[in-house]
């Protein structure tokens, strides 16, 4: 079991630049004071879903899979996460994460700043990443988190 404490966005960037002006855990002093719950990161992009509904099941050309915002084994140390790997009450690490829809503008805006927090934090902390939108067990289990579905990318530390 664990448990997933919201942090809203510009919490996390001051936690960033926590890290990049100290240099490391030595450097930290934020104070994370503030409203909870999640949200905050910017609305959900209005794309929409492309290419759901109409057509057949099983019929016409193969859809071609969406690339990965946070893929495994990417360099910059940001861990796909999801309900089957999820951090849990044995990790090591506090976990950093970001709850994203991968067709969202404000979650691929999002994604440079992690991984600069991933950079800065390795070693000290975990950062993770969890896309709510790829399946309905994704939904549901980023609803079971306390995400606002409407309102990605949200934000959480895992302990």
């Amino acid at each position: 079991s664990h448990t997933v404490i919201p942090i809203p966005l510009d919490y996390l960037l001051k936690f960033n630049d926590a890290f990049g002006a100290g240099g490391g855990p030595g450097g930290f002093n934020v104070n994370f004071d503030g409203p909870s719950g999640f949200g905050g990161g910017g609305g959900f992009g209005s794309g929409g879903m492309g290419g759901m509904g109409g057509g057949r099941p099983g019929g016409g050309r193969p859809q071609q899979q969406e690339q990965e915002l946070f893929p495994k084994n990417d360099p910059s140390g940001i861990a796909p996460l999801g309900a089957a790997k999820f951090p849990d009450r044995k990790s090591k690490y506090l976990w950093v994460v970001i709850f994203y829809a991968n067709d969202s503008r404000s979650s691929a805006t999002a994604k440079p700043e992690l991984e600069g927090l991933a950079k800065k934090v390795k070693g000290s902390f975990k950062v993770g990443a969890v896309n709510c939108k790829r399946a309905q067990k994704d939904m549901d289990f980023c609803q079971k988190q306390g995400v606002d579905m409407r309102n990605l990318p949200s934000y959480g530390f895992v302990v």
